[in-house]
């Protein structure tokens, strides 16, 4: 018998990568992906007639231990007080370890914020927030059929 299809993800099992580099000591990862919409209202109707998207966020939050010189900046992930008009772009990918199947991949995102804990006996850790154009999971976006 071959091995058993895994029925949940696990975040044990779970790897991000920014920039193709596996960010090892990530330990939470958390994304929304939001589509806006707008209620376009017709004449003499209280209800709106459709809905029409006007607008796609995507954010990703990974909480990671912090290494020594091996920040963002250092790793050139986020923009120095000197560079910020020049930061690049990164890439995320979130897969699961084990059948490599994609959760989440965001082929343009920049480091917009950065929070950091250091606590006197424990493990310094920080939050890197991310905020990406376009996203996509098990499924890669394609163009809808015309009717």
């Amino acid at each position: 018998m071959g091995q058993p299809t895994p029925k949940a993800i696990t975040g044990a099992r779970a790897i991000i990568k920014v920039n193709d580099q596996v960010m090892a000591f990530a330990t939470s990862v958390s994304y929304v992906y939001e589509t806006e919409y707008k209620e376009i209202q017709g004449v003499d109707n209280s209800l709106p007639e459709e809905l029409a998207p006007t607008n796609i966020k995507v954010e990703v939050r990974c909480t990671n231990i912090r290494i020594p010189n091996e920040s963002p900046t250092v790793s050139g992930i986020q923009a120095n007080v000197y560079s910020h008009l020049e930061q690049s772009y990164v890439s995320i990918e979130l897969k699961d370890r084990k059948t490599d199947a994609i959760i989440l991949f965001i082929p343009k995102a920049m480091l917009v914020r950065r929070e950091g804990t250091v606590a006197s006996r424990g493990l310094a850790s920080e939050t890197w927030i991310f905020k990406g154009i376009g996203m996509w999971d098990e499924r890669e976006p394609e163009q809808p059929p015309l009717l």
